[in-house]
């Protein structure tokens, strides 16, 4: 675990909106999997790989408004696993999920206010149904 956050740190660059990079994901995919590397339960890390493949679409949304991916949260979380404190990391692993979750929110909201507002479109055309015809007459 501690050469998985050496190598995270080293990757964790401030850059402004943080870019998609394959290797930095490689890296923080690769330290969540040594955090859950001692659980000594095979079918909780493919679980937890699982929801980490699933967050990738939300997580490229809360890229758009950080500008340093969250090193101190991820140090913090191997800490507490290094002095076996679970509560401890239980807490700060659902903290860090969290603040996932609110960068996420503002990232979709930076999206949506860059984007030019757009009338609904109607999807058919003249009346169709004898109600529509008779309020057509």
């Amino acid at each position: 675990m501690l050469v998985a956050m050496h190598r995270l740190q080293r990757s964790t660059k401030a850059v402004g909106p943080v870019a998609p990079d394959s290797a930095y994901e490689r890296v923080h995919r690769s330290f969540h999997s040594a955090l859950l590397s001692g659980c000594g339960s095979e079918w909780m890390v493919r679980l937890a790989e699982q929801r980490f493949d699933h967050f990738d679409r939300y997580r490229n949304l809360a890229r758009l408004t950080i500008t340093t991916p969250p090193f101190d949260e991820h140090r913090a979380l191997a800490e507490a696993l290094l002095v076996r404190d679970a509560e401890l990391a239980v807490r700060l692993g659902r903290a860090h999920i969290e603040q996932l979750a609110e960068r996420v929110a503002q990232g979709a909201a930076a999206l949506l206010a860059t984007r030019a507002p757009q009338r609904p479109r109607r999807l058919r055309r003249g009346p169709t149904t004898p109600l529509d015809h008779a309020l057509a007459s």
